[in-house]
């Protein structure tokens, strides 16, 4: 237990600016639409945002190794806080793509620096464990933060300083700390082709899991909003879907690991379709406790899709090369993530407060007929070949890559070095 005594200050920093990060999230597109924005300008900001997390994953690992976590981390920080409050004090949809541009950038490089730190204390054995805890403190903290939407008048620039205060707040328990700093292995790459050649059904389900992901992360509280729940209603619901999340992305890794994972993809998006559809026509609130139970269901299997189908892809290669393929499917959850609110626009203008679950409906009917043909066409790689399903969070691609992890040793005073 002594690596868990160590990784309280990074999971609690963590805790403290993701309070900030989930309520900014779904304040941004909520602010938005009270401020008459077009719905196209909406996707866009929404999509900036996933833009600037795709590009810092893959630049700010060498700035890590240069000037150390803890620095890092305060400018991360930093750069989040003060984009925050930008936000609340320049109400220009144009000035916001800049904001939520460079607010995308600091929460990769917050991913960045917190999950090396984690792996470079967790030893091999315990990896597993900590990235569960990892994960469950990332979503919870984002999930209990949407309640924070209900303390100020949201017309008010008060929320964005208390995005600005909790990132700020979040610096001290990282400075008052020391660190072990992890030393990144270079493992060469995998081009696109070369992924999308050696698991098609993994490259695409990771493409429309990002897309469902981001447009649940960004979108849906814009449906809340057009369908005219108020904003207490809007945070229960929200928090409610990123619980789902949480919840059932162990007992659905633990089933995908006894059947074929591709038969496990066509059972989650089957079961979305009803669950959307279920969605739909309560989407008036006649049964609320009913849509907050649909909604809990919905979270919990869009966010499953990416793990089943990184854990799939990871199949398809040589173990040497699992740590590749893994940040290049991330690549493409990425740019999935940055599609989604642009290709949703169209459903809104159509649709409007039906637009997300029509769209959602629309791309889990494409995603089972594509692993369909998939079945017909190769046949899967057998159960008891397969490798476990790996417990992952969308976020960067430091959190998979080798990290040299000594054991925790009971004389800690002996193996930490004060990042400088």
């Amino acid at each position: 237990m002594h690596f868990f005594r160590n990784l309280f200050s990074p999971l609690f920093a963590l805790m403290i600016i993701f309070l900030g990060v989930g309520m900014l999230n779904t304040l941004v597109v909520l602010r938005l639409k009270e401020m008459q924005t077009p719905q196209y300008v909406i996707s866009l900001i929404s999509s900036v945002f996933f833009l600037g997390l795709t590009v810092g994953s893959f630049k700010i690992s060498h700035l890590v190794e240069k000037i150390g976590h803890i620095r890092c981390y305060a400018v991360f920080a930093a750069l989040i806080g003060i984009t925050s409050l930008l936000c609340g004090m320049y109400l220009s949809p144009w000035w916001w793509v800049v904001f939520r541009f460079l607010a995308g950038i600091g929460v990769a490089g917050l991913f960045i620096v917190i999950e090396s730190w984690i792996l470079a204390i967790a030893g091999q054995k315990n990896r597993a464990t900590i990235l569960a805890v990892y994960m469950i403190c990332l979503y919870f903290s984002i999930s209990l933060g949407q309640y924070l939407l209900n303390i100020w008048d949201l017309s008010t620039i008060y929320p964005f300083c208390l995005a600005c205060i909790l990132a700020s707040l979040s610096i001290i328990p990282i400075s008052v700390t020391r660190s072990y700093i992890p030393v990144f292995q270079e493992e060469g790459t995998i081009t696109l082709k070369e992924l999308f050649i050696a698991s098609p059904t993994s490259f695409i389900v990771t493409f429309i899991s990002g897309i469902l992901s981001s447009i649940t992360n960004t979108i849906l509280p814009l449906t809340l909003e057009l369908a005219n729940y108020p904003i207490s209603s809007i945070s229960t619901i929200m928090a409610i879907t990123i619980i789902g999340g949480v919840c059932f992305q162990y007992p659905i890794g633990r089933l995908a690991d006894k059947m074929d994972k591709r038969k496990m993809l066509i059972m989650l998006s089957g079961a979305l379709i009803p669950i959307t559809l279920l969605a739909l026509f309560n989407l008036n609130g006649a049964y609320p406790f009913l849509f907050a139970a649909t909604m809990f269901v919905f979270g919990g299997v869009v966010f499953a899709l990416y793990t089943i189908s990184i854990s799939y892809g990871c199949d398809a290669h040589k173990e040497e090369k699992v740590v590749a393929a893994i940040g290049s499917l991330m690549l493409i959850y990425g740019i999935g993530c940055i599609m989604g609110p642009l290709f949703i626009t169209v459903f809104l203008d159509l649709f409007d407060d039906k637009g997300f679950f029509i769209f959602s409906l629309l791309t889990n009917i494409i995603l089972i007929l594509f692993v369909l043909k998939r079945i017909r066409t190769k046949q899967s790689i057998p159960v008891d070949q397969q490798g476990p399903v790996r417990l992952h969070t969308p976020t960067s691609p430091v959190i998979n890559e080798s990290v040299e992890a000594p054991e925790i040793e009971e004389d800690l005073s002996k193996k930490i070095n004060p990042s400088v």
